[in-house]
């Protein structure tokens, strides 16, 4: 049975580049009730919001230890 030829070989040129320390590759789920969930979406970004609170308070548990 041959090798399966579709697909770009050099995807890796191609592919998604960041300029960030670390890229963005982890997802992260948690619940929350439907006002949380409302007020977080209605920011401009939401995603950046979410990942600069959870940042401070790593920061802020960081220092309390």
């Amino acid at each position: 049975m041959s090798k399966d030829k579709r697909g770009n070989p050099d995807i890796k040129e191609h592919g998604f580049k960041t300029d960030r320390e670390e890229p963005f590759n982890k997802l992260l789920a948690v619940k929350v009730t439907e006002s949380m969930y409302n007020q977080v979406k209605s920011q401009p970004d939401s995603s950046e919001f979410m990942r600069k609170a959870i940042q401070k308070a790593l920061d802020e548990a960081k220092q309390d230890k």
